[in-house]
């Protein structure tokens, strides 16, 4: 069982995500950074799919009533167990009594946190992720609040050995420091369908433009300001609803920019200028509000190769954890 003492500014049980329902109009959810998701609970001995912690800019502290190994990965909230410093994507092992202090991240928006075992939250329709619209999944269908007493699910074989508790660490994945102040970032994008419905000028400037992510950002999507994206005079009816998923680059009226994440609706009728690609997708959920980021164009090829050097990553880091768990 783990108290929450507080919750910080946004909380939430997440896993990989909620799929097979987008027809009936059911968001994926899940972990936005699904890369830090997969570590943080290879690091304690669970399965990638396992209910965790996706803590939102820090500043949560929490107490654990029992002694469990746990994992830090995403965002370094600078944080601390009972006032000694620990490390993000590390593992350790916290014994009753003791209290985890996260602090507002210097860089990066997002910290996953993994309990051996896996948060015991109802399993509801193949997920344990929050779906914070529909008010269901995850613990109660909503944000973490002061006094939420979690149960912990017993703990695999695997993580039972913690006598006298090492602690652990694993490399971060290459590009985790995108974000820093004073620079963009890139993030690969595939062009869309509805990428000729714009001006030239429009074409040309969604490469390369620098746009900074809004304050009126949330998990449902990324608003960015920038350069306007303007259809042509010719193209500028409206368009059916179709299908949509995370990643997609939506652009409304005002020309500004829409990336989708995993809380996003179904189905939109915005037109597509492109898609982020999937190996670039927990990058972007990394960028924290206010930070600058530019579109580079990517192929399909360079898409595939992409996620095959994630996969490689993550493959190896489950190798190597295969020692300590």
């Amino acid at each position: 069982m783990i108290e929450i003492i507080r919750p910080g500014m946004l909380t939430t049980v997440q896993d990989l995500g909620r799929f097979h329902h987008r027809a009936q109009g059911v968001v994926v959810s899940g972990a936005l950074d699904e890369v830090a998701q997969h570590v943080a609970n290879w690091m304690v001995g669970n399965s990638a799919d396992s209910a965790a912690l996706e803590i939102t800019l820090g500043q949560i502290q929490l107490r654990f009533l029992h002694k469990h190994r746990f994992a830090l990965t995403g965002a370094d909230c600078d944080a601390d167990l009972d006032g000694k410093k620990i490390k993000t994507w590390w593992s350790y092992v916290a014994q009753a009594g003791q209290v985890l202090r996260l602090r507002v991240p210097a860089r990066g928006m997002r910290t996953m946190m993994a309990v051996s075992g896996g948060f015991d939250v109802p399993l509801m329709l193949g997920s344990f992720s929050t779906n914070l619209k529909a008010g269901f999944g995850g613990w109660m269908g909503r944000a973490l609040r002061q006094g939420d007493m979690l149960p912990v699910a017993d703990e695999p074989v695997s993580a039972l050995l913690t006598e006298p508790g090492p602690a652990f660490g694993i490399m971060p994945p290459p590009g985790l420091l995108c974000g820093v102040s004073g620079r963009s970032s890139p993030i690969r994008v595939i062009p869309g369908p509805e990428l000729s419905c714009f001006d030239h000028a429009s074409q040309q400037a969604c490469w390369g433009a620098d746009y900074k992510i809004s304050p009126a950002s949330d998990r449902t999507a990324y608003r960015l300001d920038g350069a306007p994206l303007f259809r042509k005079k010719s193209m500028q009816q409206d368009m059916l609803s179709h299908a949509v998923f995370p990643g997609v680059i939506q652009v409304p009226p005002s020309g500004q920019p829409i990336v989708l994440l995993n809380d996003a609706q179904t189905t939109g009728g915005y037109p597509k200028i492109g898609v982020v690609i999937a190996a670039d997708l927990w990058k972007l959920a990394q960028l924290p509000l206010g930070a600058h980021l530019h579109f580079v164009p990517c192929s399909t090829d360079d898409a595939l190769l992409a996620a095959r050097e994630l996969k490689s990553y993550l493959n190896h880091v489950k190798q190597i954890l295969s020692v300590h768990v």
